[in-house]
């Protein structure tokens, strides 16, 4: 596993699913919880877009949007990669020497990946009008996949919206406290929102099932 190049370890195109999860479950990193909260959310996704195709006229605005989530969420399994590779690289160097330029590398690295995870969240937070939505005019047998959505949405929001909160932490560690950290807070704030949001509508959900 070790021999494998980071980007390639993390790609879930190139090798099948039973031997990604055999990645993921190493203790390398890489892939790592990012990448398993884009997973999740790109699943989300397409048990939307599954629930969407019964949903006749109205259901191929759901169809397309989901498609469109899905898409971001896989590459967010890739550019997860990228910036777990570049944290603990910032955070190596910066515990090798502790100098100021170090320092500054670790805590810019840090919003980086913050704001990364965040954008992960996003992705979620882009789902949950749809799922609300299809829970509103599909056919009752269809409500259970409709509680998977709701339930894959809301795991990859909470783990995004860790991650993020985490780095943003790490972050104030190694540095001042200026407008970038603030917008980091701003977006966590969202997804904090949103996160009881999917909350009420899993419950509804479940409710129906």
């Amino acid at each position: 596993m070790n021999d494998i190049p980071e980007e390639e370890a993390a790609s879930i195109d190139s090798v099948a699913l039973e031997e990604w999860l055999a990645r993921l479950a190493g203790a390398s990193g890489v892939p790592g919880g990012g990448a398993a909260c884009a997973l999740m959310t790109a699943t989300a996704a397409a048990m939307v877009e599954m629930v969407g195709g019964y949903a006749g006229d109205e259901g191929e605005g759901i169809v397309s949007r989901a498609a469109d989530s899905r898409r971001r969420a896989l590459e967010a399994i890739e550019r997860d990669a990228l910036r777990s590779g570049e944290l603990g690289d910032a955070l190596r160097r910066y515990r090798e020497d502790g100098t100021d330029a170090a320092d500054r590398a670790a805590r810019d690295t840090a919003v980086a990946s913050a704001h990364s995870a965040a954008e992960l969240g996003e992705v979620g937070v882009s789902l949950i009008a749809d799922v609300a939505r299809l829970l509103e005019v599909s056919e009752r047998y269809l409500v259970p996949d409709i509680v998977v959505a709701a339930e894959g949405v809301a795991a990859g929001l909470a783990g995004a919206s860790a991650i993020a909160w985490a780095d943003l932490r790490l972050a104030e560690a190694h540095g001042d406290h200026g407008d970038d950290l603030r917008a980091v807070r701003e977006r966590i704030g969202a997804l904090v929102r949103a996160r009881s949001e999917v909350d009420e509508l899993r419950r509804s959900a479940a409710a129906r099932v």
